[in-house]
């Protein structure tokens, strides 16, 4: 997949083209339209950063999930799309051979609390992200697991009125932690239309702020990993435990047909 070229903006021109992307007063509950538009909000924010050999682009609709495709191929499955993981947006970077670093679950309508989509969502963008790690773990997997617990990679999710922004990161003996980071409310009257797209513009500060952070650290397990194989010898290192051999999540892709009733009665945790 092609890498557009993104050049530096400025934050000011990052306000403004959130502020033009915002909602259309008489369309206050389709975020299908406002997920669209702010797609380019995405795309804005990745403009802002600084040009990096990482090279990060957006591609927004119901894009699958590469990493999924490729542990479920190393857990011997078949190709089946209907096991295959699709998310609203991915955000890639083409400078490490298209790695996943981010996800998009946009559940349902804007203003619509439907509680089971909203935790359904929420499990299958969890589950995504442990793909996503193992991935990476597979990619590095002589780096070092010290290094590789820095690592976060991100879900947002739109639901209701609220967008919030969500981590994944290896803690230790095959634990992770799920993290709400941040959490922002849209309001429906358009009345505080200003303090909504500052809202908007805070958030994706953090959400760049995040991804930097991240590439900073697939960095250094690229480092590591390509020092390292270097000079590994299989025979005479046959008992090292490698970083893939650590990070091990169980990969399950969930379908809302199947398992969305289960989630009928669940809420988010850590949603105050």
């Amino acid at each position: 997949m092609s890498c557009a070229k993104f050049q530096k903006r400025d934050p000011d021109e990052f306000k403004n083209l959130i502020e033009d992307k915002t909602l259309v007063k008489g369309h206050e509950k389709d975020w299908p339209r406002f997920m669209a538009k702010s797609h380019q909000s995405h795309e804005g924010m990745l403009e802002t950063m600084t040009v990096t050999k990482h090279a990060p682009y957006f591609t927004p609709s119901e894009d699958e999930l590469s990493a999924m495709i490729i542990q479920l191929k190393e857990m011997g499955a078949k190709p089946d799309k209907r096991r295959i993981s699709k998310a609203d947006g991915v955000i890639h970077l083409a400078g490490n051979e298209d790695l996943e670093v981010f996800v998009l679950e946009t559940a349902g309508a804007f203003g619509m609390n439907d509680q089971a989509k909203v935790s359904f969502d929420n499990s299958k963008g969890m589950f995504a992200l442990l793909a996503m790690l193992k991935t990476v773990a597979d990619k590095y997997n002589h780096a070092s697991v010290e290094e590789f617990s820095k690592l976060k990679l991100y879900l947002v999710q739109p639901s209701d009125r609220y967008i919030r922004l969500w981590s994944m990161q290896y803690a230790n003996h095959g634990l992770y932690n799920f993290v709400r980071e941040k959490k922002i409310l849209l309001g429906k009257d358009f009345v505080n239309k200003s303090n909504h797209v500052t809202s908007l513009y805070n958030f994706f500060s953090t959400l760049k702020g995040c991804l930097k952070e991240t590439m900073s650290v697939i960095s250094v397990l690229k480092d590591q990993h390509d020092e390292r194989e270097e000079s590994y010898d299989s025979e005479n290192n046959g008992q090292e435990l490698l970083l893939s051999d650590i990070i091990c999540p169980k990969i399950f892709k969930l379908s809302f047909n199947t398992h969305g009733q289960r989630f009928a009665n669940e809420h988010l945790e850590s949603d105050n």
